[in-house]
């Protein structure tokens, strides 16, 4: 692919990493290719993962699935809740608290080190209503 791409160079992240390596020698040749792997890899990946989830959760409820399949417009919707939902990555970096910050569950003082779920605001039940935990909105 690389060799393609420096036959016909376009416009594209590729052949930008290819012009980095080539013309300003900002990458050897095995960082050139393992860079493009990993793009590729990383991209299947997140993309096959959610594909499988999305699909998941549509089989475990038939109801919305049937309204999916019945009106196809909707498509676009599903795919936005199901990527709110589901949250593709990881949960983050490690944080180390500044202040103290107080939660319903108690206080985490200062200089604790804490690992926060970057994806919980998407199930939030005051910006999404009922418990988010648990609720399924339709896909209107």
């Amino acid at each position: 692919m690389i060799e393609q791409h420096r036959a016909k160079p376009g416009e594209n992240l590729i052949d930008w990493l290819i012009e980095a390596r080539d013309e300003n020698d900002g990458l050897s040749e095995d960082e050139l290719t393992n860079m493009v792997f990993t793009l590729i890899v990383a991209g299947h990946e997140t993309t096959a993962s959610m594909i499988i989830r999305g699909t998941f959760r549509l089989l475990c409820h038939p109801g919305q699935y049937a309204e999916l399949a019945e009106r196809p417009e909707q498509v676009e919707a599903a795919v936005e809740e199901i990527l709110r939902h589901e949250a593709p990555g990881s949960n983050g970096m490690l944080r180390r608290i500044t202040q103290d910050v107080a939660l319903s569950a108690g206080t985490i003082p200062a200089g604790s080190v804490v690992l926060p779920n970057i994806s919980a605001a998407n199930h939030d039940p005051e910006a999404f209503g009922g418990s988010a935990a648990v609720r399924h909105p339709p896909l209107r």
